[in-house]
């Protein structure tokens, strides 16, 4: 949920893309209109929604060269309408994490699990359309694997990035992870969540604020155990 890194991390990728369509993804700038956003409880996203709106007329470009892109765009316009049909071809590609563990990526579901402290696995699980064509689904599951497949352009990256990260928490020296970037701006909008560029950190404190909230809930369990050392130790002073 990190909008900071594509700029680095998939500098080549987006190279690549601007060649291929003639436009600069810029939606991961410090300008962007794109937003990163807390839902609230752990719930996070980056916000592509203004962007796309903002950039659709260029955007709309790409549909018609995708097999079977016109006639998907013309059977959604002819069920919802010219605007919903906008809005719906528009609105895609965000990345939203559901707490804790559920994620959605473009065209993909993700599920983080949690196996020990220092090892996650992580399932990949790329999505098909109900009632379009076999070469859109193909078009759509081809993309995903140019960005997300072993030999992509993305994930390769971003697997290394996760190494290095790990590497770099285990640091005993200053253990402490600073995640403070673009606190001063962050606002409430109007529907109570709060927001920020999208290359600021919003989403990260927003996931372990809750996480830490949920950590430190005094449970049943922990109730139980609490007054079983406070027995045992009132025992211990009393021998």
């Amino acid at each position: 949920m990190d909008g900071y890194h594509p700029n680095f991390s998939h500098e080549t990728y987006l190279d690549m893309l601007q060649t291929q369509i003639g436009m600069r993804l810029d939606v991961f700038n410090g300008n962007s209109v794109g937003e990163t956003r807390d839902l609230g409880d752990g719930h996070v996203m980056l916000d592509y929604r203004r962007y796309n709106r903002e950039y659709a007329a260029r955007m709309r470009a790409i549909l018609p060269t995708t097999p079977g892109g016109e006639e998907y765009r013309e059977g959604l316009e002819q069920r919802y309408g010219r605007d919903r049909a906008a809005e719906v071809l528009n609105a895609g590609g965000t990345h939203t994490l559901i707490f804790p563990n559920l994620i959605l990526i473009g065209v993909q579901i993700r599920v983080a699990h949690p196996v020990a402290v220092d090892h996650t696995e992580v399932c990949l699980y790329p999505t098909t359309l109900k009632g379009v064509s076999a070469e859109l689904n193909a078009a759509r599951l081809r993309g995903h694997e140019s960005f997300f497949g072993p030999a992509g352009m993305g994930q390769p990256d971003d697997l290394e990035m996760f190494a290095r990260i790990q590497e770099g928490i285990r640091a005993e020296l200053d253990p402490w992870a600073l995640i403070a970037r673009g606190m001063h701006r962050e606002q409430r909008a109007s529907d109570g969540t709060l927001v920020g560029q999208m290359t600021d950190e919003v989403t990260l404190r927003g996931i372990w604020a809750h996480y830490k909230k949920i950590m430190s809930q005094r449970t049943p369990a922990s109730a139980m155990r609490e007054e079983r050392r406070a027995r045992t130790s009132g025992t211990s002073r009393r021998s």
